[in-house]
């Protein structure tokens, strides 16, 4: 009996313990999280890079005008500042919380180039 007992214990310890997976949040959590609501930043995100950070290969999307990423960070502007901050655009969330720094600064109007496609959405 003291065996069963102490099998159960260990059971209890041992699920207690077991490593879980860690919680995958989608670009949308990650939005809702930054901004404290989804629109118009899903459907920025969206116009900007399909909703992705990474292309299918694994690589950060990238435009021909050296944006990066989910919101499309330009680095010729934002590069510098975001080293500073310790922020790896790189990085989806790093991404997210790039682009609500520079919606802190500038507002939605820094996302003015696509506006013909989310405004719509």
């Amino acid at each position: 009996m003291k065996f069963l007992l102490a099998l159960g214990l260990f059971a209890q310890v041992a699920i207690a313990q077991a490593p879980t997976a860690p919680i995958v949040k989608t670009p949308q959590d990650l939005i809702l999280e930054a901004f404290g609501q989804s629109e118009p930043f899903v459907s920025i995100a969206r116009c900007e890079s399909g909703i992705r950070q990474f292309t299918a290969n694994g690589d950060v999307i990238r435009s021909r005008t050296n944006d990066v990423g989910l919101f499309q960070v330009n680095l010729k502007t934002w590069e510098k500042k975001s080293k500073e901050l310790g922020i790896d655009i790189y990085t989806l969330e790093g991404n997210v919380i790039m682009a609500k720094v520079i919606y802190d600064q500038q507002g939605i109007s820094a996302w003015n180039a696509s506006i013909h496609c989310w405004k719509k959405l």
